[in-house]
């Protein structure tokens, strides 16, 4: 499963071109590439009509780098599991269900990612 971080989305944009605030810092370009009207903007996405009125590039360049942020994704796992074990009243922040949910959704965007 490789790959996923340089994949492109396309999304409605109804506003044109914009600077997005991001998450942990860092930011997001949005950069209006088409603009569709009458019977261009009607199109089939994964079996569903849509109507589109722009295709975008969005781009997010986190401030820190990729090893960075996943250390301290760890750190602060580990953290919340030892602290579970150590107090069973201690409410997880990650649990059994949802790290199954998280790998159920990652298995599903790199098969919508592998096949477009």
């Amino acid at each position: 499963m490789g790959g996923l971080e340089n994949q492109q989305s396309r999304i409605a944009w109804p506003r044109g071109n914009r600077r997005l605030a991001a998450c942990g810092g860092g930011g997001a370009a949005v950069e209006v590439v088409a603009t569709y009207e009458g019977d261009a903007a009607r199109m089939q996405a994964r079996g569903v009509e849509r109507h589109v009125t722009r295709r975008i590039r969005l781009s997010y360049e986190p401030a820190e780098d990729k090893q960075a942020v996943y250390a301290d994704s760890v750190r602060a796992l580990l953290a919340d599991q030892l602290a579970g074990a150590r107090d069973a009243a201690h409410a997880r922040v990650v649990t059994e269900s949802n790290g199954r949910a998280a790998v159920a959704l990652a298995d599903q965007a790199a098969r919508i990612a592998a096949t477009g």
